[in-house]
């Protein structure tokens, strides 16, 4: 009896511990230069700074995305520590109440591969699953009538699903895992429990939503504005962020494909076959797990680096499934899912793409040459054991390690916490310096963590981030905020963009905005600094040259003049592109560029982003490039186009539309 009660202190710690270390960050993230970093640096200052989340910015995250992020802000970590604290301590009530009778090693097991493989949206994932779990596993009276529970169950009860309110205020695109958790917990307790739970467990949710949205100091009145920005960023996510296998050859990536449908297949078919359910929760389960398999599956195969994400998710709800229906069909589907999660990991490591970059050069893995994409693969291959080593120990104890670490940091009060903020800002700073400007700043460009760091006033465009910007509502939004009373003063301009973009695309349609109501000021091979004219032009003259409809690959002439010209091309994907868009990657579409210096330049286009209009001619590819055409330089000449072409990566019209229509605008100027 006295070695079972050390076992079982043993075994609470360690739960107690990992969801610790797992869920609250003890030793927070500090901010960074990059990509990833910079729009966590930026949703972090835009709470800090008040602003109004779904009208002032415009993104995927909301007012608590600190919570998943785990980056630290003086202004928000109190936010990020209280709801982590809550998203932890339920997830472990959750899980313990799930293990009752059951084998502690299944546990032991998922903690662990959550240590070493768990991401934020992962757990969160895991932990709407495990609510629903709780519901279908109560031993309440199964008469319709409702549970006895006692009034700390129920207070249990509310503070569990209220922590589930916290998902679309995390990050809106977790909304439809949201509304699909609480329908399904409200669906069991009415078809077992009766009326009454079925009704608090839907209207728990829902209120805590609301009450967290006001409480991160959010207007009631924003929340459709945020909700409808979502649906903007959601409709247009998988044209513009999808991308090749990389170094994957596409039989690799296509079997990993077959390999996650047919896991997801399994594991239904398991839920399907077990004794332990009955009738419509079965139905329900089977149903909850399916769109959950298609949400994590269409989101992390839309690049090379989501996929161990992906399998990873896939592998901890199979692994919460089979600790609480334990069968010998759903434990192959699981050892699989483990081999697959382990051998993709390696996708992700950032030692390895180092060293990819260093060998072959960045970007050749999405080349299109097959030749190079085997040498890759094999390249990899030869460096996988030190590789996996280091992800699942090295990464499993460095988890434990930080959280230890993060225990005397945070002991001492926030002062060791601010130091090293302030000593993150300084180096940002050092690494990119920006002059001190009088008025308001924004930054065009993918990196906003040197303006951010910076004393100056940020006054980002709602999609603050110009290559997010690819639906017509969300173009639109930031052309206007060009165009009007709050435009910045200030705007330090840096041209580039991801995957090989056509570099104009990204915020195309503010471009003719820029060129209205901003001067050149300098540039200092960092970025060109533009400040704000005196008088501000609403809309911008054009004079149509080109209107008509042309062939996807077809050479279409522009005009042999001089000139600003800006082109509107509508293409639509057919029926079977619109599938290909709602349920994998669609082929890419590519612009080729006969310059008249005799260049020909390659780009990917995005089918939305092209059709609110962006700068065809001259074709401007850097910031020199771009510093001219604000100064009417006539070296710009050189890059007039000649011609261009739009077609499809493969597939020709079956995903394309044959044709698309083209209205091809002269800039008038100011």
């Amino acid at each position: 009896a006295r070695s079972r009660k050390i076992l079982s202190s043993i075994f609470y710690a360690f739960v107690g511990v990992t969801i610790l270390s797992i869920f609250v960050p003890l030793n927070p993230r500090m901010p960074a230069s990059g990509l990833d970093p910079s729009w966590e640096f930026g949703m972090n200052q835009a709470v800090a700074r008040h602003m109004h989340i779904g009208r002032e910015v415009v993104f995927t995250y909301g007012p608590y995305a600190v919570v998943m992020t785990h980056v630290y802000d003086p202004a928000t970590d109190r936010r990020m520590m209280l709801g982590s604290l809550m998203l932890g301590v339920c997830f472990g009530c959750a899980l313990m109440f799930l293990a009752r009778g059951r084998k502690r090693s299944a546990v032991v097991a998922l903690l662990l591969f959550l240590a070493v493989f768990g991401n934020p949206e992962l757990l969160l994932l895991s932990y709407a699953v495990l609510l629903v779990l709780c519901v279908l596993e109560h031993r309440g009276r199964g008469d319709g009538r409702s549970p006895d529970l006692m009034r700390w169950q129920w207070a249990a009860v509310l503070v569990m699903w209220s922590a589930l309110g916290l998902l679309p205020v995390i990050k809106g695109s977790l909304l439809p895992v949201y509304l699909i958790s609480v329908a399904a917990g409200a669906l069991v307790a009415l078809y077992r429990f009766g009326s009454r739970l079925a009704i608090a467990l839907a209207a728990i949710p829902l209120v805590s939503t609301i009450l967290l949205w006001l409480l991160g100091g959010q207007a009631i009145g924003d929340f459709p504005a945020y909700l409808h920005g979502i649906a903007w960023l959601t409709s247009g996510y998988t044209e513009a962020e999808a991308t090749s296998w990389g170094a994957l050859p596409a039989i690799a990536g296509d079997g990993l494909v077959a390999a996650f449908i047919a896991l997801s297949a399994l594991a239904c078919y398991a839920i399907g076959r077990c004794d332990r359910l009955h009738g419509k929760s079965k139905a329900c389960l089977i149903a909850l797990c399916a769109i959950l398999f298609f949400i994590v599956f269409k989101h992390g195969f839309l690049e090379p680096s989501g996929i161990c994400e992906s399998f990873a998710t896939l592998t901890a709800l199979i692994f919460i499934l089979a600790s609480v229906y334990p069968a010998k069909r759903i434990a192959w589907p699981l050892l699989i899912a483990i081999a697959l999660t382990v051998t993709t990991s390696a996708l992700g490591d950032v030692d390895l793409v180092a060293q990819v970059h260093e060998r072959f050069g960045v970007g050749t893995a999405f080349s299109g040459q097959k030749n190079k994409q085997r040498e890759i693969l094999a390249f990899c291959i030869q460096r996988a054991l030190p590789i996996y080593g280091r992800r699942i120990f090295v990464n499993g104890w460095e988890q434990y390690e930080s959280a230890f670490a993060g225990i005397p940091l945070r002991a001492h009060g926030e002062r060791l916490l601010r130091g090293r903020f302030a000593d993150a800002e300084d180096q940002i700073r050092r690494m990119n310096p920006v002059p001190e400007l009088t008025g308001t700043v924004d930054e065009y460009e993918e990196e906003e963590s040197a303006l951010l760091a910076s004393p100056n006033r940020w006054d980002p465009r709602p999609e603050f981030l110009s290559y997010s910007a690819y639906t017509p509502g969300l173009a639109e939004m930031n052309e206007q905020h060009l165009r009007g009373a709050e435009a910045p003063d200030w705007i330090l301009f840096h041209l580039e963009s991801i995957e090989n973009r056509l570099p104009t695309l990204d915020d195309g349609m503010s471009w003719p905005a820029l060129l209205d109501n901003y001067s050149f000021s300098a540039n200092n091979g960092r970025f060109v600094l533009m400040h704000r004219n005196s008088s501000v032009r609403s809309t911008s003259s054009y004079r149509i040259v080109v209107s008509g409809s042309y062939r996807t690959g077809e050479n279409v002439e522009i005009p042999d003049r001089s000139g600003v010209y800006f082109a509107q091309v509508v293409l639509k994907p057919t029926a079977a592109g619109k599938a290909m868009l709602a349920f994998l990657n669609p082929p890419q579409l590519r612009i080729v560029l006969n310059l008249a210096n005799g260049q020909t330049r390659s780009y990917r286009v995005v089918a939305e982003m092209m059709s609110t209009g962006f700068l065809l001619s001259p074709a401007v590819s850097n910031d020199a490039e771009f510093a001219s055409l604000l100064t009417g330089s006539p070296e710009m000449q050189g890059e007039r186009v000649r011609s261009f072409s739009i077609e499809p990566t493969y597939g020709g019209s079956v995903f394309w539309s044959r044709r698309y229509e083209l209205t091809l605008r002269q800039y008038d100027g100011r």
